[in-house]
């Protein structure tokens, strides 16, 4: 026997065929934790982190990205923007910046509707050899939209580990560099 419901029946009850697409449902923040051994001096490493005016010129998807405040005492970036992109996409991210020279970058990324968390933390963590550095690179993200959220998680490890190395690649650039000016003089 075939039962059929009555369309006042199902009153304030909701069924989705995608859970996933549900507006009730509030998306949990993904985190993902990276670290790597750098055979760099701390105080480089964090150069490199805390230069977000460059980060266009190495981070992959950063299409511009520019400091708008810098803290008065120590002159470190206190609040940033940057816009990332990829083929027709772009977005616009204003980041509150937490610098503590030489051990920490915090990145607290607001104003923007893609997502309702995006946390950035790293760690720069001297060795007992001071030209040797430990990096942890930690991300925290909720994408607004649960679908986004859900589709990210197969890809996001990809993107952390891509991003980690487009820094280790800026840190070996710039020591090179540094070191080639210093055979120069």
């Amino acid at each position: 026997m075939i039962r059929c419901i009555a369309p006042r029946q199902l009153r304030g009850y909701r069924r989705h065929f995608f859970t996933l697409l549900s507006r009730d449902s509030t998306p949990s923040a993904q985190t993902y934790s990276l670290s790597r051994n750098l055979p760099y001096h701390p105080s480089l490493v964090y150069n490199v982190i805390s230069d977000v005016d460059s980060y266009c010129k190495f981070v992959p998807y950063c299409v511009a990205s520019t400091v708008i405040h810098r803290d008065q005492k120590t002159n470190q970036p206190a609040k940033a923007t940057l816009r990332v992109g990829w083929q027709s996409f772009e977005e616009t991210f204003e980041s509150e910046l937490t610098c503590e020279e030489p051990y920490s970058v915090v990145a607290q990324s607001y104003k923007h509707s893609l997502f309702k968390l995006l946390y950035t933390r790293w760690r720069i963590i001297p060795q007992a050899d001071q030209t040797l550095s430990r990096v942890v690179m930690d991300l925290k993200f909720a994408f607004a939209n649960p679908l986004y959220n859900a589709v990210s998680a197969t890809f996001a490890p990809t993107v952390t580990k891509i991003m980690i190395e487009a820094f280790e690649k800026r840190i070996a650039e710039v020591h090179k560099h540094a070191q080639s000016e210093e055979e120069d003089d």
